[in-house]
């Protein structure tokens, strides 16, 4: 199991160079490789944080300590996790736009 994650999360980073998010007073823009996605406040159902972000070591560089998970109200989801800049940050930032 532990192979199989060292071998994920390193392409994970790889294949995702591109991803980012920009917050706006509306809501905000998730931006990939694949294409820019614009989500309104009001289209947030929920966001859950998952795991407790701890900065440095293998755990945090290798994106599993924490996660965010961004459901919408069409279903669809935005997951996001420590391999994001800031993702504590931005997590918290989603849940105090949502509200």
């Amino acid at each position: 199991m532990l192979l199989f994650f060292g071998g994920l999360r390193p392409t994970q980073r790889l294949t995702r160079p591109d991803e980012r998010f920009d917050l706006h007073d509306h809501g905000f823009v998730h931006h990939t490789g694949r294409g820019d996605r614009a989500v309104r406040w009001a289209d947030v159902a929920r966001v859950r944080h998952l795991g407790t972000y701890r900065d440095g070591g293998l755990v945090h560089s290798s994106g599993v300590d924490y996660r965010c998970v961004v459901e919408l109200r069409d279903k669809s989801k935005i997951r996001f996790d420590t391999l994001t800049d800031r993702a504590d940050v931005l997590g918290s930032k989603l849940v105090s736009g949502s509200e």
